[in-house]
């Protein structure tokens, strides 16, 4: 028989260190992980912050009458409230942070150097520089170790754009779907948020005009004209008929018929494949009722216009609206436009959330005649097969992008 040694002792002691020592890092290796993960949160806070606070000035008409029109004041409480949500910082976190201040930034009214603005003077900032207060990362086991969190911040930068760019001569808010020819002259541009181009469909634009994919309306405001109260309803206009101005329910072009003046139509517009439907100063105003008054639609859908094979449109000069000038205007929320046969307008045709659809060989031509030129705006585009679409723009003009912001680096 043999009796136990001294070393398996020494090695019973070893093996229980070593598994305290393993213990232990496995504790710090865990709480290292909460803090990499809360560090990733901080830097989507500040983002976040940031953003948030820059967006006042890219906005201001959506700052609370509570500011009383201090923006520096409401990117305070916007950043403070977007980081209060994010990352749990508190008002006594702001009062406790301190961060190098950069040269031409400034606190304005956040009574901290966590929260700056650029530039320090004036009253309208193009950057804002946020500082996260420091927390410190949740500790699970690592105290055991002697290992106590870490203080965890993160910075962001945004700034304030509101970049010109080209206006667009053809600007399809959405969907461009083309099997037929496409062409924009005179010099802006066309742009489309999505751009299909089929078999035998195409994209043209004269120089200086550039294809864009970031569609912006430069046709954004426009007068609403002033209507009769009455609202007469169906009607037919044949050969030698004249539409006046006034407010129709619907209207059926089955002849040779006139527009004197701007007529607003609620529900719809056919023009048969003998009709014939023109007008010199004129406007066709796409629009809803309420209470018999033509208004901007909202849920309803607007005024519908359609144009069989055969069926023409022309309408050589505008009036009746202020500038900048349509020849049709439409702001039914789902308001449809299908031209069969050719429509031939002098200036703007603008239908920016209506669904344009130009059948087989069919033609619409904007911007025609002696006149500036005009431009088309639509929602969706849709060219059929041997139809084709033809736009002269106005000449190279550009139109202010919609305010927006973005993160930046942070000022050196």
């Amino acid at each position: 028989m043999t009796s136990p040694t001294d070393d398996d002792g020494a090695i019973a002691i070893l093996v229980a260190a070593f598994a305290i020592a393993m213990f232990a890092l496995a504790a710090i290796i865990v709480d290292l992980g909460d803090a990499r993960l809360v560090r990733s949160e901080a830097q989507t806070a500040v983002d976040a912050a940031a953003l948030s606070g820059a967006d006042v000035f890219a906005h201001p008409a959506n700052v609370p009458s509570g500011f009383g029109g201090d923006l520096f004041a409401a990117a305070v409480a916007a950043v403070k409230s977007s980081a209060a949500e994010n990352f749990g910082t508190t008002n006594a976190g702001w009062n406790a942070c301190s961060a190098p201040v950069p040269p031409g930034y400034d606190r304005r009214t956040s009574g901290t150097d966590c929260i700056l603005f650029h530039p320090a003077t004036g009253d309208d900032a193009d950057r804002i520089q946020v500082v996260l207060p420091a927390k410190r990362s949740f500790v699970a086991f690592g105290g055991i170790a002697g290992y106590s969190g870490l203080q965890i911040s993160a910075s962001a930068a945004a700034q304030i754009r509101d970049d010109p760019v080209p206006a667009c001569g053809l600007c399809v808010l959405d969907q461009l779907d083309t099997r037929g020819p496409v062409a924009v002259t005179g010099g802006d541009s066309f742009a489309a948020l999505r751009t299909s181009v089929q078999t035998g469909g195409s994209v043209t634009v004269q120089p200086p005009g550039i294809l864009m994919d970031d569609p912006r309306d430069p046709l954004a405001t426009f007068g609403s004209p002033d209507f009769p109260t009455d609202v007469q309803k169906k009607v037919t206009c044949g050969p030698g008929g004249v539409l006046a101005t006034a407010v129709y329910e619907e209207i059926d072009v089955t002849g040779s018929c006139t527009i004197s003046g701007t007529i607003a139509v609620t529900k719809s517009i056919d023009v048969e494949s003998s009709g014939e439907l023109s007008g010199v100063n004129a406007t066709i105003y796409l629009t809803c009722v309420n209470k018999k008054v033509p208004t901007v639609c909202s849920n309803e859908n607007g005024g519908a216009l359609k144009v069989k094979s055969g069926g023409t449109i022309t309408i050589t000069t505008l009036g009746g609206l202020s500038t900048p000038t349509y020849s049709i205007v439409a702001t039914g929320n789902s308001t449809r436009m299908d031209i069969g046969g050719t429509v031939s307008l002098s200036e703007s045709l603008y239908v920016p959330v209506a669904n344009v659809e130009i059948g087989s060989g069919a033609h619409l031509e904007v911007g025609v005649g002696s006149g500036a030129g005009g431009r088309l705006v639509a929602g969706d585009l849709t060219v059929g097969a041997a139809a084709s679409v033809a736009v002269r723009s106005a000449s190279g003009s550009t139109v202010a992008g919609p305010p927006d912001v973005r993160l930046t680096r942070l000022a050196p």
